[in-house]
């Protein structure tokens, strides 16, 4: 028995949450179907809702059919029955008890075979009998090698079930026997669920094979493993443990390792072909774009006809017009093995002479020739540029390598030039390690000076740990002779903030700016510009002097990558001064540049700061599209890359969507990440997010013991309050701690900085923190009138969230003042806000604000906005569960909701929901289904 079912459920949470939905309400017979392809995932997902159900104390009865069982009689009904027949078989008739014993081979026949409709009653009278004492659940994997009288058994049974609490769970191979169509019809269509299992993505894998193998590969490598398995979770566990550890990589053009145990289930089609059919079948493998045209070409009309026709009935090939391709790409990874490495070269020959692609002409070349020649490593350098132009950083890389290998040993720079700007693509695909192998060995070869100093910065770039980068940046400080460089080290020791702190960082952005200067590159000065105008910001100081100097120098053509260029600390300072459509659109314009550019990094971080605009301006569900992708995206690069900062803005919209248990283990996750990077940056920022979870469950004070930390870091690192994104929570928590001369000092810093920042945002929530610092020390007068100047600031609602809380903070004021009607009001308008976004926990605090009120309107039928929602989804047959995924709520939040709305409806059931809201309320809007939940059949 598994204790923990959903840890073993990787990339299939949401096929598992489904079945968890159902076994929340059997109180009814229902079915769920999983069907896929052998290795696909089915009995992972079977075997943890087994385990979940026993769990919840199901009477569970299970049985996994093999196929040497198919033309056994009853085998598996004996697995799944015998036991409980024993258990509750005295409270069947006897007819029955003794036909089904007979059927099982419990007892001898009395010379006549029994009768299948007195078996079928049996299974029938046993599954009621237990379902009166718990909930069945009757599960069955392997579906397809279910013998037929058990079917015919389970079928007559099934379907004369009526209001007995009984699931049935099957799983079963699309690609398998016919499979018994009598099961998946025993139930009507609204208690009949069925769900094909597709291909895991790229993210999903990655946790795969870390949770299973303990193994993290680097992304290139990673969507090598996704490609070859066809988002496969067996084939793609086989193929990485015969990588076989962390640090795996391939040569240059070489296919992935395909170990015995896959070999086996698919070599075998290749094997059975002729010679001349698995000759084609190679050359498809070696192409990236196999035609029927070409392969015409190369072996001829003919012979490429008979080959194609043998290949595609062996169910190896297929064609779609002129395009060919593989049934499973494992296929072509066996294919290449089995050719072996010189037949494999004399194709890719004559490949390079008949394929016209510059890049694929040269891979080829790469590939087909042992030993260093200048015209291949020129052809192979030319192809790599145009990968790297049409934005493939990865095949820009292989090139590169390919290039090295064949680039005689007297051409040192070239050498040189090809290994720097391997690494230079490896980086941009995400493959930190190939990278920094690459500039170590590179690294080796130099003397010290401004050649070995450019290694040396480069990799302080690619170091994750913040210490051991400001070592290598020190190095290469001390090493670099030109203007150029060492404005770069000191760029990169500036970025030492989070040790040094803001004052330093500063000078060193100063001293860098005078280097730029001194060495004649625009470019280069317009990238120091950038930076310091950033930190600028970050220390809460006016950045407008060197950001408006970089405005002007930057070129049109300049090729700035994200973090060099002048539109980031403007698109911030935009979004700090809450003037979010320029700021998402400065941050959309950067990512999209960064995404067609093949920047794995500056992609990440950008969509973060989109979450962060997102969030501001309340458009929460593309805030959690965005963290959502970006999370998948820094799992497939390696989390620790991040240190935490993906976790940050995952945990923040769990946080802010109610997603409290979520929320708290991704924090917690991020601070852990952080400390072993030693991020203290993003350690506090994850801790703040806790910090936050607990101001919007209602317990302001103690959110203080995970916000303290912020506060300390900000003074010691001399950051500005106005700019942190968990400042203002911090300054909550010391007022509701009743640190109250300590939060007056700080709102008031807070204050002065939003107002050298030109940030309406910043004095917005610093009037709401002045209001709660009044009211906390009873100035009732004060704290109304920084109420009512949070809410002019926010008449234009630019900021709900803000706006939101800014009103719960004013009616908590004005019911103090016993202005009682006035204060409904404001708790009434943040209530439709936070209802809006949906913000649920600030919901239910609203909620109790009101209710604290006694005042009740007139019409107790009347549903807030939050519970017409629910209740209308529930009235349409959704589960708790289902109804809190669809309205980013918890269930117990569902349950509340409904539980108002029963009382205010003055109804007691679900059944009488539909009636009510129907004649009671305007029309129910129609919701777009859930693409993510398998649907009724």
């Amino acid at each position: 028995m598994l204790d923990a079912p959903e840890a073993v459920v990787v990339g299939r949470e949401a096929e598992f949450a489904a079945l968890q939905s159902l076994l929340d309400d059997v109180d009814k017979p229902v079915s769920f179907f999983l069907e896929g392809e052998a290795g696909i995932g089915k009995t992972t997902i079977w075997e943890a809702a087994v385990a979940e159900a026993r769990q919840r104390s199901f009477h569970v009865l299970a049985v996994r059919p093999a196929g040497s069982e198919l033309q056994l009689s009853f085998a598996s009904l004996g697995d799944l029955f015998a036991e409980a027949l024993e258990d509750v078989g005295d409270e069947l008739p006897a007819p029955q008890r003794r036909a089904l014993r007979v059927a099982l081979l419990l007892e001898d026949p009395d010379g006549s075979p029994p009768d299948r409709r007195a078996i079928g009653l049996a299974v029938l009278g046993v599954m009621r009998q237990l379902s009166f004492r718990r909930p069945v659940l009757l599960a069955i994997d392997d579906a397809q090698w279910l013998d037929r009288p058990t079917a015919d058994v389970l079928h007559f049974a099934l379907r004369r079930l009526v209001d007995e609490p009984v699931a049935v769970l099957v799983a079963l191979r699309a690609d398998g026997p016919p499979r018994p169509q009598d099961l998946t019809e025993a139930f009507p269509g609204e208690r009949r669920f069925e769900c094909r299992l597709e291909p895991l993505s790229v993210a999903a894998i990655q946790r795969l094979v870390r949770t299973r193998l303990g193994i993290g590969l680097a992304r290139p490598l990673l969507l090598r493993v996704h490609e070859s398995s066809g988002g496969n979770p067996f084939y793609a566990l086989e193929l990485a443990r015969a990588l076989g550890s962390t640090d795996a990589r391939l040569q240059p053009g070489a296919q992935l390792p395909v170990p015995e145990s896959l070999l086996e289930l698919v070599g075998g089609r290749i094997a059975a072909l002729s010679e001349a059919a698995r000759e084609l079948v190679l050359a498809v493998a070696l192409l990236s774009d196999a035609r029927v045209s070409a392969l015409h070409e190369l072996h001829g009309e003919r012979s490429a006809s008979v080959g194609l026709h043998a290949a595609v009935d062996a169910g190896v090939l297929t064609v779609d017009g002129d395009r060919v391709s593989f049934t499973h790409p494992l296929l072509a990874s066996a294919a290449y093995v089995e050719a072996g490495s010189e037949r494999r070269k004399q194709l890719h020959r004559r490949l390079a002479q008949l394929v016209q692609d510059p890049e694929a002409q040269a891979r080829h070349l790469g590939l087909a020739w042992d030993g260093r020649e200048a015209e291949v490593s020129l052809a192979l350098d030319r192809g790599a540029q145009q990968a790297a132009e049409r934005g493939a950083p990865a095949a820009a890389a292989e090139l590169l390598e390919l290039a090295v290998a064949a680039t005689p040993l007297g051409e040192t720079a070239d050498l040189r030039r090809r290994k720097l700007r391997a690494a230079e693509a490896h980086e941009a695909a995400g493959a930190m390690e190939q990278a920094k192998t690459i500039l170590r060995s590179l690294l080796a070869e130099l003397e010290p000076g401004d050649a070995r100093a450019d290694i040396l910065l480069r990799l302080a770039v690619l170091t994750a740990d913040l210490e051991e980068a400001l070592a290598l940046a020190q190095q290469g400080w001390r090493e670099a002779r030109g203007e150029a460089l060492r404005a770069q080290a000191r760029l990169l020791l500036g970025g030492g903030w989070p040790i040094h702190g803001m004052g330093e960082t500063l000078r060193l952005g100063r001293a860098a700016l005078r280097h730029a200067e001194a060495s004649g590159e625009r470019r280069l000065l317009v990238e120091v510009l950038a930076r310091l105008s950033l930190w600028r910001l970050w220390a809460s100081q006016n950045p407008s002097g060197p950001l408006d100097r970089a405005m002007a120098l930057k070129g049109p053509a300049d090729d700035l990558h994200a973090y060099e260029s002048p539109l980031v600390p403007l698109a911030l300072w935009r979004m700090y001064q809450g003037r979010l459509e320029e700021a998402r659109t400065l941050f959309e314009a950067l990512y999209g540049e960064a995404g067609e550019r093949g920047e794995e990094f500056d992609a990440l971080y950008l969509r973060g700061r989109l979450v962060d605009v997102a969030l501001r301006g309340g458009r929460w569900r593309d805030a959690d599209t965005h963290a959502a992708e970006l999370y998948e995206l820094s799992e497939q690069i390696g989390l620790e890359y991040s240190a935490g900062l993906s976790d940050y803005w995952k945990a923040l919209c769990d946080a802010h969507l109610g997603r409290s248990e979520q929320a708290r283990a991704t924090a917690e996750g991020g601070a852990s990440l952080a400390r072993a990077t030693k991020a203290h940056n993003t350690l506090v920022m994850n801790l703040g997010v806790l910090g936050f979870l607990e101001i919007s469950l209602g317990n302001d004070a103690g959110a203080l013991l995970h916000l303290r930390p912020v506060l300390d870091w900000i003074a010691d690192t001399q950051l500005g309050l106005v700019t942190h994104p968990i400042a203002p929570y911090a300054l909550e928590a010391l007022v509701a701690s009743g640190q109250t001369h300590e939060a007056r000092e700080l709102i008031g810093r807070f204050e002065r900085e939003a107002r050298t920042l030109e940030t309406t945002w910043g004095l917005a929530i610093g009037a709401r923190c002045r209001a709660q610092l009044a009211a906390a020390e009873g100035d009732l007068p004060a704290a109304l009138d920084a109420g009512e100047e949070a809410l002019a600031l926010h008449q234009n609602e630019q900021w709900p969230f803000e706006h939101g809380r800014a009103l719960l903070v004013h009616g908590r004021t004005l019911r103090r003042a016993k202005r009682k009607s006035e204060a409904r009001g404001s708790f009434e308008a943040a209530l439709a806000v936070f209802e809006q976004l949906p913000a649920p926990l600030w919901t239910e605090r609203c909620r109790a604000e009101i209710d604290r009120i006694g005042l009740r309107r007139a019409g107790s039928g009347h549903l807030t906005e939050g519970e017409r929602r629910v209740a209308e989804l529930a009235a349409s047959g959704l589960t708790n569960r289902e109804v809190a995924a669809r309205l980013y709520m918890s269930p117990k939040t569902v349950e509340a909701n409904l539980a108002r709305a029963y009382r205010k409806l003055g109804i007691h059931s679900r059944a009488e929901l539909g009636a009510r809201l129907g004649a009671g309320g305007p029309a129910k809007r129609r919701e777009t289904p859930d693409s993510s939940r398998p649907t009724p059949t």
